[in-house]
Formats: structure tokens, C-alpha cells, sequence
């Protein structure tokens, strides 16, 4: 992870990741095609979600690998206690600080403002989620790791994730029409 998140609770990392991407809107400018943005953070989403079930995996099976797809097998419990805020972080950067930019994708306005008004109802109890699975992981290590793929609070953050990413790429892609968006789907 290339930002530095120790010490910082999963709505901090979020905080975070919102200040930053607004600090890129404001040297940068708007930005447009957010749509593959929000795309491109649900792919990184995936690639989490299966590194947490290798680790898990790997930890049933007490077989660890020397490397896993994001760190080495020694690693594991250390990446692992970051991966919750990380993902806060990138929720925010990737995600709901970029909704407002889909008129530029031409997503209509009043269908961004209530994506962005649901998305906002939304982060309070996910990043709540993501905040025992942060607890979890650094307080209790070894009693959830085994847990990992498919029954820890860390696997229920990451599906909340990405269930409020699925259902707002249906929305874009319902609105997108004949546009670029719907195309690079």
C-alpha cells in the first residue's frame, strides 16, 4: 500500500482518500471519464477480495506461500491489519469523489445527485463495518485469520464494497444510452 495509512481508522483513511482526490480535482481540474474509474476500483476490489481468500486459504491449510499476489507470506498479518482503511481510502478516492464527475461520462445530472445522495446514506455503516474488521484483524489476528474467504467481517466490508459499486455501475449503465460509458462496460 503506497499511502501511508498506519495509525488511521478506516473513516479516517476515507477522509483521507477524499481530501486527496480533491486536492488532484483542484490541480488538475474535473475530471471526465469517471465511469472506468469506478470500474477500475471495482476490479481492484476483486483482486483484494482474492488475495484475502489466498490468505485465508493459506492459513486453514497452514501451508503459507513465500509471496502472496500483494505481499510475502511473512507479510500476510501485517498487509492484512491495513487492508480495511486501504480499501476506506480508495473508496473514497475511487469512488464517491468521482460520482459527481459522471456528467462528463453523460450521466444526467439529476441521476449523479442521487447517486451521490444514496452513496452518501450508504459509506456510514460500511465504513463502520470496515472499522471491526480493522479491529479484528490487528486485536485478534490469529483467532480471525482463519477466517479469512468468506467469514470474517473483512470479507463482509469488502462485499458491502462492492455490492454499493455494482449497484451504482447498474445505474450508469442504465443512464449511459448510446454514450462511452456504455460501451466500455
Amino acid at each position: 500500500m503506497m499511502i501511508d495509512l498506519q495509525n488511521k481508522n478506516v473513516p479516517e483513511g476515507f477522509q483521507l482518500g477524499a481530501s486527496r482526490r480533491n486536492k488532484l480535482i483542484d490541480n488538475a481540474g474535473p475530471m471526465r471519464f469517471s465511469a472506468y474509474k469506478i470500474r477500475e476500483h471495482r476490479r481492484k476490489l476483486d483482486d483484494l477480495e482474492e488475495s484475502v481468500e489466498q490468505i485465508g486459504k493459506s492459513i486453514r491449510s497452514q501451508i503459507i506461500p513465500h509471496a502472496f499476489r500483494r505481499c510475502l507470506g511473512s507479510e500476510a498479518e501485517e498487509w492484512m491489519q491495513e487492508v480495511p482503511t486501504f480499501v476506506g481510502h480508495q473508496l473514497a478516492h475511487d469512488f464517491s469523489e468521482v460520482l459527481h464527475a459522471l456528467v462528463g461520462d453523460g450521466i444526467r445530472q439529476a441521476v449523479v445527485n442521487e447517486l451521490i445522495k444514496q452513496t452518501k446514506q450508504e459509506v456510514g455503516p460500511i465504513l463502520e463495518l470496515g472499522e471491526i474488521a480493522r479491529i479484528e484483524l490487528v486485536e485478534s489476528w490469529h483467532t480471525v485469520a482463519a477466517d479469512l474467504g468468506g467469514r470474517s467481517s473483512t470479507d463482509e466490508f469488502l462485499s458491502a464494497c462492492i455490492r454499493l459499486v455494482d449497484g451504482t455501475l447498474e445505474i450508469i449503465k442504465s443512464h449511459a444510452g448510446g454514450s462511452h460509458v456504455a460501451l466500455s462496460a
